[in-house]
């Protein structure tokens, strides 16, 4: 029994790996760096953090995404293999663990830019607050949202917080009453933000942000920026993991040229683009975006790497009804203090959750751990 297992194994990690082989020789175009992994068009994931605190446990973010650009929903450590070092991690002896943000503590960092131009006036503005103060008011304790409002400037209304009272205050200052839309320069500092927020709060223990996005809601027309939309893609398209940007933009004539560049930011940055016919389908939108944060998923597995301090590879696999992708990330193995009690209970629980091997060798193959 144990091995028709591993053949089983074997034929996964085969299949996966031809599978990426024949995709890559179909693709006739040379996609970015952050593209890679949905070049084929099909099912897809990106590793956009490594969390190595807990060491020797490491918690691997990733999304996925299928054609209709749709989280992949239910998938299992029979869907998705891990390789470290190029050596196939044998699912059957349970090293690693597969879970979705969901129900787990982990913050997401939201920055919510808003048009405030006169072109906004009306239902659309009003429905447009209504929808934010329903995503605030949706986020967990370890969420941070900021704020943007733009015109014929850019401010910050708020950095990001956690407090949902104080976010709500906020909002009800904005009215639509700019003579411009800086849209692009808008996003530009939305992206600035996201990067320059502090990073992961060792002190939190489990609680800290590992996800950012920025959710754009404008009628589409950039007037004044001095950033141009082609500028933003090309920013984007160099990032080695963009932030999603999501772009609900209202259907107006003159907005239409607009629209297209916002989809094309959206796209280019593992994000979403809706085009909004009716106010009321903004709330139901932004509902939607809570949820594919949510349906991100963490990868947590023991490691058996030497403490060295350096950089070692890994791989995340993905076998989604037939068809194979994966994506490749860096961690650090380090000692990491553990200076709270909170943190020593989470490690705690992670040695219960994956108890360590006898034999130190969570790998397919008989071949020994690289740290014997």
């Amino acid at each position: 029994m144990r091995i028709v297992k591993k053949m089983v194994l074997v034929l996964f990690f085969a299949t996966c790996l031809i599978s990426c082989v024949q995709a890559s020789n179909n693709v006739q175009t040379v996609q970015p760096e952050n593209q890679r992994g949905f070049e084929t068009g099909a099912y897809g994931l990106k590793i956009y953090h490594v969390n190595s605190i807990f060491y020797p446990f490491v918690m691997v973010y990733f999304r996925t995404m299928d054609m209709k650009k749709d989280p992949l929903i239910n998938l299992t450590p029979f869907n998705v293999g891990l390789m470290v070092e190029g050596k196939a991690y044998d699912n059957y002896k349970k090293q690693f663990i597969l879970e979705t943000l969901q129900g787990r503590t982990e913050g997401i960092r939201t920055t919510i830019v808003l048009d405030c131009s006169s072109s906004m006036w009306g239902n659309s503005f009003q429905e447009a607050i209504r929808s934010v103060n329903s995503y605030i008011n949706m986020k967990s304790p370890s969420d941070e949202i900021a704020i943007i409002a733009i015109t014929e400037n850019v401010e910050i209304i708020s950095p990001f917080i956690k407090d949902k009272d104080k976010l709500s205050l906020l909002l009800r200052d904005l009215k639509p009453i700019g003579s411009k839309s800086r849209l692009y320069d808008g996003i530009a500092r939305a992206m600035q933000l996201s990067y320059s927020a502090p990073g992961t709060t060792i002190g939190g223990s489990t609680e800290f942000s590992v996800l950012s996005n920025i959710i754009v809601i404008s009628d589409g027309n950039d007037n004044g920026s001095l950033m141009s939309a082609d500028n933003l893609v090309n920013k984007i398209n160099s990032m080695n993991v963009p932030v999603p940007i999501y772009t609900l933009a209202y259907s107006t004539q003159s907005g239409v040229a607009y629209n297209n560049k916002l989809q094309l930011l959206s796209e280019s940055s593992y994000g979403r683009f809706w085009t909004i016919n009716s106010t009321s389908m903004i709330t139901r939108i932004m509902d939607e975006i809570q949820s594919i944060n949510r349906h991100d998923y963490v990868l947590t597995f023991r490691a058996y790497l030497p403490v060295d301090g350096r950089k070692h590879n890994l791989k995340v696999v993905l076998n989604y009804e037939g068809r194979a992708n994966f994506d490749s990330a860096d961690v650090e193995t380090m000692e990491v203090p553990l200076f709270t009690d909170q943190m020593r209970r989470a490690r705690m629980s992670l040695e219960r959750r994956i108890p360590a091997l006898p034999d130190s060798n969570p790998y397919l193959s008989s071949t020994k751990s690289p740290s014997e």
